[in-house]
């Protein structure tokens, strides 16, 4: 009975088509990571004009900068940029902030890189931009560049606003800290629960803190805050992993 159910594990046939589905969720990634996706390498060499851009100059200008979490955001964008008149920028690297002077442990180049995007933006024609980053990694008590990633985000914000761009401060994602939540979920449907019933807890301190430092950014700056958790994890702040049949 062990090894049939070892087995089963890497049968396809034996699982349901939604618990396949879920799991596949996991590779679900924008396909233009590869090229406009900014690399550690490649980071502190790239211009502003690098950076990939989608649409035509005619078009509504967006520009998404961010770190991995704005990745995803800007693909999305993208795919709405005929029917909605949209030109995209995208302005995405990997482990590192949209914050001045944050230079994380692996991502030695970070800094030189926010110094030379924003050189562009500060010279570029007047956008929204939206800026986006995962702020439970950076803002976390463990994180080593807590306090320079607010200091250095509130600058970004702060500047951008004085070139004339309007800002959208797009609030986090939750963090599923336990395991990849497609594959979690999967298992979750496998086991015979709804894919709706899966939930999972987030650190509400944080949480609040976060709330409370980029609200306050935002109206510092007369930028706009648009924060996330609310719709996915609700007013009890207990997180859903799917929707619409999909993992978050």
């Amino acid at each position: 009975i062990g090894v049939l159910l070892n087995v089963s594990k890497s049968i396809p046939g034996l699982h349901r088509p939604q618990v396949l589905a879920i799991a596949a969720d996991a590779r679900d990634r924008s396909p233009l990571r590869r090229k406009c996706h900014i690399s550690p390498e490649q980071q502190g060499i790239l211009q502003l004009s690098d950076t990939c851009l989608s649409g035509s100059d005619d078009q509504r200008r967006i520009v998404v900068f961010g770190d991995s979490h704005g990745a995803e955001i800007s693909y999305a964008l993208s795919g709405h940029m005929t029917a909605q008149r949209l030109q995209v920028r995208h302005v995405t690297a990997s482990g590192c902030p949209p914050a001045l002077g944050v230079t994380p442990l692996l991502q030695k180049q970070c800094a030189i890189h926010v110094e030379k995007m924003m050189s562009g933006l500060m010279a570029a024609p007047p956008s929204l931009v939206i800026v986006t980053s995962h702020y439970f990694q950076w803002a976390a008590q463990s994180s080593s560049v807590r306090e320079p990633f607010w200091r250095g985000l509130d600058q970004v914000v702060a500047k951008l606003r004085s070139a004339g761009h309007d800002v959208l401060l797009l609030g986090g994602v939750p963090p599923h800290h336990f395991s990849n939540l497609p594959h979690a979920l999967a298992k979750h449907v496998k086991a015979g629960h709804a894919a709706q019933s899966y939930t999972f807890p987030i650190d509400l301190n944080l949480s609040d803190a976060i709330d409370t430092k980029l609200k306050a950014i935002a109206q510092q700056h007369s930028a706009t805050y648009i924060p996330l958790l609310p719709t996915v994890c609700g007013d009890d702040r207990v997180c859903m992993g799917s929707a619409h049949g999909n993992a978050i």
